[in-house]
């Protein structure tokens, strides 16, 4: 499903009506990346993939998986963000991809959350099923890093 997304968010934005493009993001297993932002769920991968973050950027991690995070540059944006717990509490620990996307999503806003909201509806159409979860875990990502934005 992560490739079916991406593709999708791909064929449904333009460079012209957004600042994402084709080629803004690459997906891989463990991690999600563009030139401005990380989302990573464990660990080695923290500590691999950080640096390849342009200042100022975004770095998300899964706090559940990752308690003791390494030291990261002060020009980042860091969100630690219990993928793992969120997707878990929600009854489908497989769910934690679509709760980094939301939390990307609130961190970075590169498309219109209606957009992202309905490619993962189009992305599911056969699986009507699961589409609620998955809607669920979404805005529970975004919930956790609005949350972490609100001021202390």
């Amino acid at each position: 499903m992560r490739l079916a997304l991406s593709e999708a968010l791909r064929q449904r934005v333009s460079p012209a009506s957004s600042r994402a493009s084709a080629s803004t993001a690459t997906m891989g297993a463990g991690w999600l990346a563009t030139r401005s932002s990380n989302c990573l769920f464990n660990a080695p991968s923290l500590s691999k993939f950080a640096a390849m973050v342009k200042k100022g950027g975004v770095i998300l991690y899964d706090s559940t998986i990752i308690t003791a995070p390494p030291l990261l540059p002060a020009h980042l944006r860091v969100y630690p963000v219990p993928f793992t717990r969120i997707a878990t509490e929600l009854g489908r620990p497989v769910v934690k991809n679509v709760v980094a996307l939301g939390a990307l999503q609130a961190a970075l806003q590169i498309l219109p959350e209606d957009s992202v909201v309905d490619t993962l509806r189009h992305v599911l159409h056969d699986k009507p099923a699961v589409l609620p979860l998955n809607e669920a875990a979404f805005a529970a990502g975004r919930d956790a890093v609005e949350a972490l934005l609100l001021p202390a």
